[in-house]
């Protein structure tokens, strides 16, 4: 993907994306983690994906929702969906999906003596 086709990507977000990735990166500081293999997708809807670094853990942030999910070589299976219908507003759901996928990538590290 050159440049230009990057930055088309990042314009496609919207601010629910942009805001809960910023408090992701925030709370993943706090708890010794980071993203790694950022990227913008999608052709009908704009995502942002990435991994909760050192973890084969995914993250997905979609137009009005989000998920942590493991990597198919994973040994052990989760699938956390955050989905509009279940929160009061987008908000809730941010703060809620940014405390679980901090969560699990602080008890990640912790089970490794990271």
């Amino acid at each position: 993907m050159d440049g230009t086709s990057e930055q088309n990507a990042e314009d496609r977000l919207n601010e629910f994306q942009r805001a809960t990735e910023q408090m992701l990166s925030a709370a993943l500081t706090e708890v010794g983690g980071g993203i790694d293999g950022r990227h913008v997708g999608g052709k009908h809807e704009a995502y942002v994906e990435c991994r909760l670094a050192g973890t084969d853990l995914r993250i997905f942030i979609y137009e009005d929702g989000a998920e942590v999910s493991s990597g198919p070589q994973s040994k052990e299976r989760v699938h956390d969906q955050f989905e509009k219908s279940d929160f009061r507003s987008l908000r809730e759901l941010s703060e809620a999906f940014v405390r679980r996928a901090a969560t699990r990538a602080a008890d990640w590290r912790a089970a490794r003596g990271l």
